[in-house]
């Protein structure tokens, strides 16, 4: 009988530790809006993955220098997304390193650029992104415009 206790208690622990795990190539939804000196200068949103690099490049028609370059790496660590952020703008660049939490949003900042990050990191498969893109396609009759 205290054998099988144990091992029930094991389980027990095991399932709930398990819960908070993310697999490896998690699918991953970051919403950004990007400041340089008070003025919004990008707002890009976009999927990644776990384990997986990102990289948006923002060039205008004919230019030779694109406007911004992102990069962002997130690794699952235990309980949190660990986020490494690279940004270069023409006049300015920053890097971070944040912990996050699904659902969390940050503002980041770099005073001798004067760059503002605010970074929104989800879970795609989650009911809270779910949610966010479902408020995010109505219009102002509140009813779903056309959608693939």
């Amino acid at each position: 009988m205290r054998a099988y206790l144990i091992f029930v208690a094991a389980l027990f622990g095991f399932a709930c530790t398990g819960s908070r795990r993310t697999p490896p190539g998690e699918k991953l939804y970051f919403s950004l809006e990007i400041r340089q000196e008070g003025k919004v200068v990008a707002q890009p949103k976009l999927l990644g993955e776990t384990d997986k690099v990102a990289f948006v490049e923002r060039r205008q028609p004919g230019a030779a220098a694109p406007d911004y370059r992102l990069r962002l790496l997130p690794t699952w660590q235990r309980d949190h997304f660990q986020i490494a952020l690279d940004l270069a703008l023409r006049e300015g660049q920053g890097h971070w390193d944040v912990q996050m939490v699904h659902g969390e949003s940050r503002r980041l900042a770099t005073m001798p650029d004067n760059l503002q990050v605010s970074l929104l990191v989800m879970k795609v498969n989650s009911p809270e992104f779910h949610a966010l893109m479902d408020l995010a396609g109505r219009d102002a009759a509140g009813t779903v415009p056309y959608s693939i």
